[in-house]
């Protein structure tokens, strides 16, 4: 009992050291201070670059992800077979959004029911009220990517296509770090 008081007492007195000795030179050291916001700057940097690259991976995914899809199950053109296609995809995106981890297939199924919905800016209202955050945020990215041609009609020139292009066969560059 003796030695571990001994060991509490000396960390514990170092870690107090330490925090002195920090403060100290936090506030009377300008080159401290320098290093300081350097490596605060450094950080949020690094994570600003982390956050847009993690941006893109999931448009890039999410944009992949809608259009093989559409390859695999092409929507239908005849007003009786989208009824029953949007009702179908409904049903199968709200038990996907129920399961944790199926966020992207229920978002894909959710985005196909809208592009044969005849009315989507109505069906979007509804989704933003309805559907879980994460999956609705995954389906404005899908109609950002691939704008549905139903919702391209409503609203003309406002929906802008993409500007940037991805190849998905390219790797992103990597930044050197000094």
């Amino acid at each position: 009992m003796g030695k571990g008081l001994l060991y509490t007492g000396v960390l514990a007195s170092a870690l107090l050291g330490y925090a002195v000795y920090f403060d100290y030179s936090r506030r009377n050291s300008a080159d401290f201070r320098k290093q300081l916001r350097r490596n605060k700057k450094v950080l949020q940097t690094e994570e600003k670059a982390a956050k847009d690259k993690n941006n893109r991976a999931k448009t890039t995914y999410m944009k992949l992800a809608v259009e093989t899809s559409l390859l695999t199950d092409p929507l239908p053109t005849d007003l009786a077979g989208k009824e029953t296609y949007f009702m179908a995809q409904v049903s199968q995106a709200e038990k996907l959004a129920a399961v944790p981890g199926q966020d992207v297939e229920a978002a894909v199924a959710f985005y196909k029911a809208l592009c044969v919905y005849p009315k989507p800016s109505d069906l979007l209202a509804i989704y933003q009220k309805s559907v879980p955050e994460n999956v609705y945020e995954l389906i404005i990215l899908a109609i950002a990517t691939h704008p549905p041609q139903s919702l391209a009609n409503i609203l003309g020139d406002s929906i802008s296509q993409p500007t940037e292009e991805f190849d998905f066969a390219e790797e992103p560059e990597q930044e050197e770090q000094d």
